[in-house]
């Protein structure tokens, strides 16, 4: 995701990747109205807990894949926090849908040179922070007793871009992106977890989700990944 960087791009690569941008935009697009239309025909029972999660994102892109940098070229993972509340609503026995938002920071470490790779290597840091709005299916595992709750969970979000800092990677403060980010993503995540029953009303949760990106944070580059890993309190309604 740096902004300026010397190198023999490919035109013919530069459409393709144009291309490939466009399917997602269109993938995610039908995803937002497929979920739109089965929304009001699932047979949603009353929610059956609400809960309040707090974790770490560990979130980094692919290298570029039309610029070559040696020597340590490319994108490295950062580490920041999420928290988000949810609520699950059961379906059929073992099948619920997860409502959910997140307040969640993301971002990655890039690395390029210079002046046709003769120059220092250079790292920025970029931060991105999104509110994210997701609706994931949760399939129980048929091995799940009455203290413990295995479970896996897949689904799409909507991601609102809010605010974009760059800068060194050595930099004490980030300046604002001189690039404008793209508000509206669609983050694809699948995953799983376990909760653990408390007492009658008490749930711990504890997950990992793996996310990705249908757009690209900027109209350049690659799409961003994140490892996610939250644990939380859940309040049983029924």
């Amino acid at each position: 995701m740096a902004e300026a960087i010397n190198a023999t791009i490919s035109p013919l690569g530069y459409l393709n990747e144009e291309r490939q941008d466009s399917a997602m935009d269109k993938f995610g697009v039908f995803l937002l109205v497929l979920a739109a239309f089965l929304a009001p025909n699932i047979p949603l029972s009353k929610p059956s807990r609400v809960g309040f999660t707090a974790g770490i994102n560990r979130s980094w892109t692919a290298p570029f894949p039309l610029i070559h940098v040696e020597d340590g070229g490319g994108s490295s993972p950062v580490t920041r926090m999420r928290v988000g509340v949810a609520t699950t609503m059961p379906v059929r026995q073992r099948f619920a849908i997860r409502l959910g938002a997140a307040y969640s920071r993301k971002g990655e470490i890039s690395s390029y040179t210079e002046h046709f790779l003769q120059g220092p290597l250079i790292e920025d840091r970029v931060e991105l922070d999104y509110l994210e709005f997701s609706m994931l299916g949760r399939v129980g595992f048929p091995l799940e007793s009455d203290a413990l709750h295995p479970h896996l969970l897949a689904g799409p979000a909507l991601a609102v871009g809010i605010s974009c800092r760059k800068g060194r990677k050595t930099a004490r403060r980030l300046s604002d992106c001189t690039t404008d980010l793209v508000r509206i993503d669609i983050v694809l995540s699948g995953g799983g977890g376990v909760d653990l029953r408390l007492n009658e009303r008490l749930d711990a949760t504890l997950g990992l989700l793996y996310g990705l990106s249908l757009r690209t944070p900027f109209d350049y580059g690659d799409h961003l990944r994140n490892l996610t890993l939250r644990g939380g309190l859940a309040y049983r309604l029924d």
